[in-house]
């Protein structure tokens, strides 16, 4: 009896995987690294608006006090994040048999306690109107929060996976993005 050559699929010494099955790994594979990047973005645009969000209730709540307590307070932007300070009396060592009431009375900037709030995104950009030099200027870029209510204007610019977010105000604590790009 001759044997079928034709349509006889059975080979049981070949090992390994057909065209077919391998594309459909890649297929499969190539879904999944999909959807997993999608949610890595998204996860880094949350992240950003947060940080925005942040920002801006740091801002706002720093500027109420400052018009509420009348005192001037400001906001450093620091190398892991920003820290509130203000703008308070010198503390003079009590000396005896000397007049602690002599000369005028030297202010100097302070951290406020528990003030620190740390970076999500290290921003690339920062604008400040704050001189570099004078009576109430601090030593890193930052913001002053005046007693009367008004702020110094400036810029932050943040950037996460290639989107890029500005936020600027001006005087008087209004605050707008002018160019949400992505």
């Amino acid at each position: 009896m001759l044997p079928l050559e034709t349509g006889q699929m059975n080979r049981p010494n070949e090992k390994g995987f057909t065209l077919i099955e391998l594309m459909v790994v890649l297929v499969v594979l190539a879904v999944i690294l999909k959807f997993a990047t999608m949610s890595l973005n998204n996860n880094d645009q949350r992240r950003l608006a947060s940080q925005l969000s942040v920002f801006k209730s740091l801002m706002q709540e720093t500027c109420q006090t400052a018009l509420f307590q009348n005192r001037l307070y400001g906001i450093a932007a620091e190398e892991g994040g920003m820290r509130v300070l203000t703008f308070a009396p010198m503390s003079r060592p009590k000396t005896e048999g000397s007049d602690n009431r002599a000369g005028p009375t030297r202010f100097e900037w302070r951290p406020v306690e528990n003030s620190f709030v740390a970076w999500l995104f290290k921003p690339d950009n920062i604008q400040s109107t704050q001189p570099l030099d004078g009576p109430f200027t601090f030593e890193q870029p930052g913001w002053r929060c005046w007693p009367q209510g008004l702020v110094d204007q400036g810029a932050v610019t943040f950037r996460a996976q290639g989107r890029t977010q500005v936020l600027e105000w001006d005087v008087q604590g209004n605050f707008f993005e002018p160019n949400a790009s992505s």
